[in-house]
């Protein structure tokens, strides 16, 4: 008899990284087009002023008209950029203009909002009061998606018979994605998530999911009516060798971590196809579904479609 973890569809999304990564919008475009093609299940674009190549929403709402089955949103966007009300139109409006295919993810805030506050001027409050922000600014998104008007005053925003227009497409409304790493992120995630992502390596993630659960039990939601996603580093090649200098020369282009002391990195999966089938196959022992890729060296569509020729057929074997 199989069992109900097997029958949990895999789903690969792709996130391209920070400024530098993809410098033009038309490889961006093609990297989307491609994606979609390869049956990637969504495409995320980082979220931020000079962390990014491209504003995220505003791209997001091109690659919207260019596709038509790929799922899109932020690798995370936050409350301290925009207004929640704001927020919500804008997520609302990229939900009808994709038909339905918004994923809205949402953090507190790391590397590039310490970047932004340093370099675009936009103030940003310290760690515990993002975080207190985005769970006002949650609860908020989703009554001004829900309900015809909302009054609200909270310590953090306030909205008095506002209104949401359009709504979203998707009903009740889009999934939620919080990204969370931190105690007091995993705290708001077990509280108001649809779905949490967090990242790091497989003891990493063991870890925060003791956490997790803990936290679960602590507000009463069921551990297991929340999905769970990985974001991931993938560097992969027809050899190890390869991508190990993959590695090497993406470390060298980026210099030291930016803003946080987490180098996504050290946590990689680095090698060929069979390695990478290795490394993806321990993290569903873990339960794990879901994962969000970054590729090294993805604007030449190589990784991308390697990954999806070699590795994704075989995991999903593995899951019938």
């Amino acid at each position: 008899m199989r069992s109900r973890r097997s029958r949990t569809p895999l789903r690969f999304s792709v996130e391209l990284g920070p400024r530098g990564t993809v410098p033009d919008y038309e490889t961006v475009k093609t990297i989307a087009l491609e994606a979609e093609r390869l049956g990637y299940y969504a495409f995320y674009l980082p979220d931020g002023v000079q962390w990014t190549d491209f504003e995220c929403w505003t791209t997001l709402a091109s690659l919207s008209v260019s596709t038509s089955t790929i799922r899109l949103g932020p690798a995370a966007t936050f409350v301290t950029y925009r207004h929640p009300a704001l927020l919500a139109k804008i997520s609302a409006t990229l939900d009808v203009l994709s038909g339905g295919r918004l994923d809205l993810r949402l953090g507190a805030g790391g590397a590039s909002a310490k970047i932004d506050q340093v370099h675009s001027g936009i103030p940003q409050p310290d760690p515990n009061t993002r975080v207190k922000m985005l769970d006002e600014g949650l609860r908020l998104i989703r009554s001004l998606w829900r309900k015809p008007a909302v009054s609200f005053k909270g310590r953090f925003f306030a909205v008095e018979d506002a209104q949401c227009w359009p709504k979203p497409l998707q009903t009740p409304n889009p999934k939620i994605t919080v990204c969370a790493d931190g105690r007091r992120m995993l705290h708001l995630a077990a509280e108001q998530a649809d779905i949490w992502e967090t990242s790091g390596g497989l003891e990493d993630y063991g870890r925060k999911t003791d956490i997790f659960k803990k936290r679960c039990q602590d507000v009463g939601r069921d551990f297991n009516s929340i999905g769970k996603g990985l974001e991931v580093t993938v560097a992969i090649a027809d050899s190890d060798r390869e991508a190990e200098e993959m590695v090497e020369k993406q470390r060298l282009k980026r210099g030291a971590p930016r803003g946080s002391g987490y180098d996504p990195l050290e946590d990689a999966v680095v090698g060929r196809p069979s390695r990478c089938i290795e490394a993806f196959s321990e993290f569903r022992e873990a339960n794990l579904s879901s994962f969000t890729i970054f590729f090294i060296g993805i604007k030449d569509l190589d990784p991308l479609r390697l990954f999806a020729d070699k590795v994704m057929p075989a995991l999903k074997d593995q899951a019938d």
